[in-house]
């Protein structure tokens, strides 16, 4: 009992310490705007879709409207086995694309990480470029990723990608969850330490896919074709980079309900038992054990005066250091309405994230009707 005051107040301490060390890393990554040139790299867009009727068209017509030159584009849909119209209706879009649209059924096998890799096997780009179906994007953003390689080089590029549209409450708190996420991500690769992005806004070289070994080496889990392929290029000293660009945001759907959000998290912490390395072993453990003390601070708070002041102090740093990061990530995501539900934020954050990261180790969740190793 004795030493828990001074614990909680050394956590606080110690989350302050984190923070600005992350917006040291957001600091490093300057704002990007494409020069105007004439582009030079062929690219080829990579959409694995399984039963995706209600967006597929949305977003293939979001790729389509792209205003990079139409002989340095082409677009490469794989249904993955869709039980649904999903290649119906991409099929539907053919005839009058304005840029190459290609329809690719799966023969054998199932799951993203084979549909992709059997898109990037016939694609003719030079960069490969992925998204996910239920995303859309300014008709800039293929132009602002060629034209950052281009300029940088890198052999694999993260973007940023936004949660939107955000209607109700649940949503909204999703959506500010969910800039905190890819902002640190983007501030750890900003201190060249990259340790995952998001696969919905990822582009690379297809030489660099293919000296890494592609998804071989993990083709037996069901997910990470994002933060595990960024791991197998960094391993071989590849140039990773962030694009810190308003054009070149990606928007994606929030959990429709808390079910599906359940088994999206468990999806996307199931990969994170995937990368072993100390710093991200280390970040996680701390991040969870601050997590805990969040969830632990109104109890401890009301059954033991003599803490209180120290909880105040940790709830007080805390607090203002998610603050002080999602404004500053917030700029670039175009969500800063999203900050006055920091609080309720932080305390279902804590809740799920401690949740989930028990339930990972020995639920499999379900995606699409498949369930994912």
């Amino acid at each position: 009992m004795s030493n828990l005051p001074i614990a909680f107040a050394l956590l606080g301490v110690l989350y302050a310490l984190f923070a600005l060390i992350l917006l040291a890393g957001w600091s490093q990554l300057p704002i990007f705007k494409a020069k105007k040139t004439k582009p030079q790299t062929r690219i080829s867009i990579i959409l694995a879709a399984r039963n995706e009727s209600l967006h597929i068209t949305n977003c293939v017509n979001a790729l389509l409207a792209q205003d990079y030159p139409k002989n340095l584009l082409e677009i490469i849909v794989v249904n993955d086995r869709s039980e649904d119209d999903t290649a119906e209706r991409v099929h539907a879009l053919i005839p009058s694309a304005a840029h190459a649209l290609h329809l690719i059924d799966m023969q054998e096998g199932q799951g993203k990480k084979q549909a992709l890799a059997k898109g990037i096997d016939v694609a003719t780009g030079e960069l490969i470029v992925t998204t996910d179906t239920d995303c859309t994007m300014g008709k800039q953003w293929i132009s602002t990723l060629a034209a950052y390689f281009e300029e940088h080089q890198p052999d694999l590029l993260m973007g940023p990608v936004i949660m939107a549209p955000t209607l109700h409450f649940f949503q909204r708190i999703q959506a500010l969850e969910f800039t905190g996420i890819l902002g640190s991500g983007a501030a750890l690769c900003g201190l060249r330490a990259p340790l995952y992005g998001n696969g919905a806004n990822l582009a690379y070289r297809k030489k660099s896919y293919l000296e890494a070994g592609g998804f071989a080496s993990h083709q037996h889990l069901s997910s990470g074709d994002d933060m595990l392929l960024i791991q197998s290029i960094k391993a071989r000293k590849g140039k990773i980079a962030f694009i810190r660009s308003t054009d070149a945001l990606v928007k994606t759907v929030p959990a429709k309900d808390l079910a599906n959000f359940w088994q999206q998290r468990l999806r996307w912490t199931g990969k994170n038992f995937r990368v072993l390395s100390p710093l991200a072993i280390g970040i996680g453990l701390f991040v969870f054990t601050s997590n805990v003390a969040v969830l632990a601070s109104p109890i401890l708070f009301m059954l033991l005066p003599a803490l209180r002041i120290a909880i105040f102090i940790f709830l007080l740093l805390r607090g203002l250091s998610d603050l002080l990061l999602l404004h500053s990530f917030s700029g670039l995501m175009k969500n800063k309405g999203l900050l006055f539900l920091l609080l309720p934020a932080l305390f279902f954050s804590s809740a799920y994230s401690i949740l989930v990261a028990l339930g990972a180790a020995f639920i499999k969740p379900h995606w699409k009707g498949r369930i994912v190793n």
